[in-house]
C-alpha cells in the first residue's frame, strides 16, 4: 500500500556523511523529512590518528576511527541501515581550475538535450595526469549562439553552445585512501564531496 505521495511504506533511505580529519573523524546519518528537509538521526565523533594535512599516512589507524564514527552514528538506526556515505575530502593535495568547451552545431535535433549538456561538460574536463583524478566539474554558466550568462540551455535551440565549468581534482593515492577507509567499515562510498 502506497502513501498520498506515491512512495512506498517500507524500508527508509538514510543519508551518510562521513568527514575524516587530522584531529576528528566525524560521520552523521539522516533520513528526509515529511517536508523534505534532512532530519538528522545521528552522530558519530571521535579522534583521529594517522592522517596529516588531509593525507592517510596510517590506513589501520584511520578505518578504525571510520568505523567507530560509523557505529556511533548508527545507534538510532540499528546495524546494517547505511547502503553508501558521501566522504568529504580536502587537503593541500586539492587544486582547481576553470575551463571552456565549445560545441558547434550540437546536433540535427531544434533542442538542446540534457545528454548533450552532459557531453559537453565531460569534453570540458582538463586532460589530468594519472596522479589525479576530478572530484568535482562544476558548470559556471553557459553561453548559447553568442549570448552569455544562460543558466540552463536545456530545450534551448542552438548552432553554438560553449559551457565554462570549475574543475576540482585532487591527488588520486588520497583520494583512493579515503573510500579505502570508509569502505573497510562495508559502507559504500557514493561520491566524494570537496568541504573547506
Amino acid at each position: 500500500m502506497g502513501r498520498k505521495d506515491g512512495r512506498k511504506l517500507g524500508k527508509e533511505i538514510f543519508y551518510t556523511a562521513v568527514d575524516i580529519g587530522t584531529s576528528k573523524v566525524c560521520s552523521i546519518v539522516a533520513r528526509v523529512g515529511t517536508e523534505g528537509e534532512l532530519k538528522i538521526l545521528g552522530t558519530g565523533v571521535v579522534a583521529s590518528q594517522g592522517v596529516q594535512k588531509g593525507r592517510i599516512e596510517n590506513i589501520q589507524e584511520v578505518q578504525a576511527a571510520v568505523r567507530s564514527s560509523l557505529e556511533e552514528s548508527q545507534r538510532y538506526i540499528g546495524k546494517g541501515g547505511l547502503s553508501g556515505a558521501y566522504v568529504g575530502v580536502s587537503g593541500t593535495h586539492i587544486t582547481c581550475l576553470n575551463t571552456k568547451d565549445v560545441v558547434n552545431h550540437p546536433g540535427d535535433i531544434n533542442n538542446i538535450s540534457t545528454g548533450q549538456l552532459r557531453e559537453l561538460m565531460e569534453s570540458a574536463f582538463p586532460q589530468v595526469e594519472e596522479t589525479q583524478e576530478v572530484v568535482h566539474a562544476i558548470p559556471i554558466g553557459y553561453e548559447v549562439d553568442g549570448l552569455s550568462a544562460v543558466r540552463n540551455p536545456v530545450g534551448l535551440h542552438a548552432d553554438q553552445v560553449e559551457v565554462e565549468a570549475h574543475i576540482v581534482l585532487g591527488d588520486a593515492a588520497v583520494l583512493r585512501n579515503s573510500v579505502k577507509a570508509v569502505e573497510a567499515s562495508k559502507v559504500s562510498v557514493k561520491s566524494l564531496v570537496l568541504h573547506a
